[in-house]
């Protein structure tokens, strides 16, 4: 097993929080050109699933206090063009 911590985390841990997903955005009301907040993002799993629906006129803004696991998440997000997004190291 290779990689830093934040990229063993998305390829072995993530996946646990991925059921919760359908059932968080149901009940956040998300639609298009939102803004959504995400504090202990980790590497995004949840938001990246938010990511479509608020689309590309929508923002992300994610804190973490881990700056591998912001970067880890970063680079689907911008691959995939979500729009807008921040990210702050937060302790």
């Amino acid at each position: 097993m290779s990689g830093t911590a934040a990229q063993k985390y998305e390829q072995y841990a993530a996946s646990f929080f991925v059921p919760w997903d359908k059932e968080l955005l149901q009940r956040s009301d998300l639609e298009p050109g939102l803004s959504v907040l995400n504090v202990a993002y980790g590497t995004g799993v949840v938001t990246r699933a938010a990511g479509p629906v608020i689309g590309p006129t929508g923002t992300i803004v994610a804190s973490d206090l881990n700056e591998a696991m912001l970067a880890e998440a970063s680079l689907p997000l911008c691959q995939r063009r979500i729009g807008p997004m921040a990210t702050s190291r937060c302790n």
